[in-house]
């Protein structure tokens, strides 16, 4: 809805190509990815990511909580 709306008004969306560009957009935000969006972060900047993850633009807590549980 946000994408449809912002470029009928003439707003673009801008699709990163880089492997060093990440947009993880969480659809809510409970206290479970507060707690653990410190984690996450930092898996990230290593470069470890769940595979549940991968190709996703919305991010999926339930991999992010079982891979960093593991």
């Amino acid at each position: 809805m946000l994408f449809r709306r912002v470029g009928g008004a003439g707003g673009r969306r801008l699709n990163l190509s880089s492997n060093d560009a990440w947009l993880l957009h969480p659809q809510t935000k409970p206290d479970s990815y507060i707690k653990l969006l410190p984690k996450i972060m930092e898996s990230i900047r290593a470069g470890s990511v769940p595979p549940g993850q991968c190709g996703n633009s919305e991010l999926n807590l339930a991999a992010w909580e079982k891979f960093l549980s593991d």
